[in-house]
């Protein structure tokens, strides 16, 4: 089965659901993962790609910027 974007949002929801610290950053790197798999999200910035798909790229970025920043 395939993920929806509605399903790895609700995912995210989950995620930030955790207390701010290790074990929801490394929820939200999980995450990060499925959705890079998932979605084909190319391992280097690609413009091409981020045009063509910009709500995925927006929820990958959106869960980066989640992250803390020991």
């Amino acid at each position: 089965m395939a993920l929806s974007l509605g399903q790895a949002q609700q995912m995210y929801e989950k995620v930030m659901q955790l207390s701010e610290g290790l074990e929801r950053d490394t929820a939200l790197s999980e995450l990060m993962d499925v959705v890079k798999r998932e979605f084909g999200v190319p391992l280097l910035q690609n413009q091409e790609w981020e045009q063509r798909h910009p709500a995925i790229i927006a929820m990958y970025r959106k869960i980066s910027m989640s992250r803390s920043s020991f």
